[in-house]
């Protein structure tokens, strides 16, 4: 071990510099655009980030078995006045995530480094073979290089459309607003795994080599798995009047809306309600308001799926008082 004369039965192998880079870059562009007049206004933000692997690779592979992440982000807001009093607002967000590991996982080979000495086997034998024996059985080298593949995909899409229609020439302080919302996410990952062989060889003076052979060569996984996979959808009608008349301001709210989620981990969940808020306040001072809703959701029971859910509220804003500015 001392002079390294014996690389193969007296074994020395700092694990971390066989099996892991130097070093790994990481590059990140951004793009913004904002602008717009009185009429409609935008902002626009794309986004790359690309973070590289720092496990050492094998340009005989056809294939990648670094750990990498490439992320794509897309975000766009858009103000439109379609009329004097109709108010348009879109917001679209996207975003791609790619990334990659050796097939035998990052945890795995970060696990065996840290737990296997520097004398178990060589990283090769005198054959080119891969090193280990049956009480390492997973070569370090081989997990990095050998090992096959594991790619995974991640695709969010969000999106929201909001139309306010102000209605000052029927009763001034009234408007209507509709609001759609959706939000669909999906994550995949991909097993293109495989397994090796490891083989000791025990020199035997005088005697042929001995060579134990563990583990097989197996053929390529090809399997996928679907983590997460969800659609949300949310849709909102919205009825409101907000007025003030001198020192008294009187604000009134109607509501119904519906938000669904479906996902393959969860039954559909559907969440609705009916609701009626009436505020008040003398001079922003002393303040009174009150909720009622009806609201509804599918996990109950069917007979308890409704219920009336009715609040109320005082406030007195002391900083309004005169008394108190000072």
């Amino acid at each position: 071990w001392k002079n390294g004369s014996d690389p193969y039965g007296h074994p020395d192998v700092n694990w971390y510099d066989k099996v892991l880079k130097d070093q790994a870059g990481m590059q990140r562009y951004n793009l913004n655009i904002s602008g717009g007049n009185r009429i409609s206004r935008y902002f626009v933000d794309l986004d790359y980030l690309n973070q590289k692997g720092y496990f050492v690779t094998d340009p005989n592979n056809t294939y990648k078995t670094n750990n990498f992440y490439q992320r794509f982000i897309f975000r766009s807001n858009v103000d439109v006045e379609l009329t004097k009093t109709t108010l348009l607002n879109l917001s679209l967000a996207g975003r791609i995530r790619n990334s990659n590991e050796p097939g035998a996982t990052t945890a795995s080979i970060f696990n065996n480094i840290m737990s296997t000495p520097n004398n178990a086997y060589p990283v090769h034998n005198f054959d080119g073979s891969l090193g280990g024996n049956n009480d390492y059985q997973n070569n370090i080298y081989g997990q990095a290089v050998r090992s096959g593949y594991r790619p995974a995909y991640n695709r969010n899409l969000m999106a929201d459309l909001n139309v306010t229609q102000r209605l000052d020439a029927f009763l001034p302080g009234l408007y209507v607003k509709g609001t759609f919302s959706l939000n669909t996410y999906y994550d995949e990952t991909l097993n293109r795994s495989k397994s090796f062989a490891v083989y000791n060889v025990i020199p035997r003076p005088g005697q042929d080599t001995l060579i134990n052979k563990t583990g097989t060569d197996g053929q390529q996984n090809n399997s996928s798995a679907i983590a997460d996979d969800y659609r949300q959808a949310y849709t909102e009608f919205l009825v409101g009047y907000d007025s003030t008349f001198g020192s008294h301001h009187v604000g009134v709210t109607a509501v119904g809306f519906r938000d669904s989620y479906t996902s393959v981990r969860n039954l559909p969940l559907v969440n609705a309600s009916i609701a009626l808020r009436a505020r008040y306040d003398f001079e922003e001072k002393y303040l009174l308001e009150f909720v009622m809703s009806r609201s509804y959701n599918n996990m109950y029971h069917p007979d308890n799926r409704w219920g009336y859910f009715p609040a109320a509220g005082i406030g007195w804003n002391i900083a309004r008082e005169s008394w108190f500015r000072s």
